[in-house]
Formats: structure tokens, C-alpha cells, sequence
């Protein structure tokens, strides 16, 4: 367990953040594994506040936390270019606070279930909230979360998109 003091009081917790450069572009800066939790921290990356984005500080690829059968409680994540947090198998995202995330805040990959609860976070969106994906299978239990629609900086509007703009993306699953 890694836990700091962040919503005690009238305290921010602790702040870890990453500098990584662009170059690196399918990275996750905390990997939490197996029974790990990680709570009441402050988790910012490498890109600018979504506000700023443009084509020459918008980076490709990378995850704030990358969750495998893990739990992420109340934490504040943000500036991460991909994913602020990607869900893979049974974890817990619960409290949470994330923004300023190019791509899509929390990302449910394969062999994520209904046994994965995603819950109480507060979610600043611009492309997508929450992306699941397209794997057969694949899902969550999804539930009282708030999403607040930040508005799209111009760069986003001059890339190729598939239009989708969702708060909760679901492609192609079945079953």
C-alpha cells in the first residue's frame, strides 16, 4: 500500500510526479500489481493542463497507473497523455479525481470484468471518459461517477477522428 494524507483536513497529499519525455510512448509511470492499493496522492505526468494542448505539446501514448487486480482510492491524477488510470482485470477505482488527460481518464482493457468497480470519481473529460475496450468479454461495473464535458482545445478538432465523443465509449463488445 502506498497512501498519503490527501482529503485529511484541508491537506492536497502528496505529490509524485513524472517529467517522462515523449519519446517514451506506451509507458505507465506506477504499476500497481496484484493486492496493491495506492491512496490519497497526487499522481501528475508529463503533458501540459488539457487546456494548453496543441500540436506541439500534445504526446502520444502513456498511463498514469497502470491497475491489474489492484485498487486506486481518492486520488487526484492529471496531465497524462494516454490514460490517467488503465484497468486490467479485477481493480477497484473508487474517489477518484482526474483531469487534464489528453485521451480517455480511465481505460478498461482486456480481461477486465463486471468484478471491476469503478465508482464515486469525479471525471474532467475530453475525447473520452471512460474507454472500454472492443475485446469480447470485457467490461466493469460502472457507477456514480460524475463527468464534467471539458471543452475540446482546437488541436483535437483537426485530427482524423472516428466522431466518437462519449462519456462512456463502448466498441464492439459483445457477450
Amino acid at each position: 500500500t502506498l497512501a498519503g494524507g490527501r482529503g485529511k483536513g484541508n491537506s492536497n497529499g502528496p505529490l509524485l510526479f513524472t517529467e517522462m519525455p515523449s519519446q517514451y510512448t506506451w509507458y505507465s509511470y506506477i504499476k500497481l500489481g496484484k493486492g496493491a492499493k495506492i491512496t490519497g496522492l497526487r499522481i501528475k505526468g508529463p503533458n501540459p493542463s488539457i487546456q494548453n494542448v496543441d500540436s506541439r505539446s500534445y504526446f502520444d501514448g502513456g498511463n498514469g497507473i497502470y491497475c491489474n487486480h489492484a485498487s486506486v482510492e481518492n486520488v487526484e491524477i492529471s496531465n497524462f497523455p494516454r490514460s490517467g488510470i488503465s484497468v486490467s482485470g479485477k481493480c477497484n477505482i473508487k474517489g477518484n479525481y482526474l483531469h487534464d488527460i489528453s485521451n480517455a481518464p480511465i481505460t478498461i482493457e482486456k480481461n477486465s470484468n463486471e468484478n471491476t468497480k469503478i465508482s464515486y470519481n469525479l471525471i474532467e473529460w475530453v475525447w473520452d471518459g471512460i474507454y472500454i475496450d472492443g475485446t469480447p468479454g470485457v467490461g466493469a461495473d460502472i457507477s456514480h461517477n460524475n463527468f464534467v464535458r471539458i471543452k475540446r482545445p482546437s488541436f483535437f478538432e483537426t485530427i482524423k477522428t472516428d466522431g466518437n465523443n462519449e462519456a462512456i465509449y463502448l466498441s464492439s463488445n459483445s457477450g
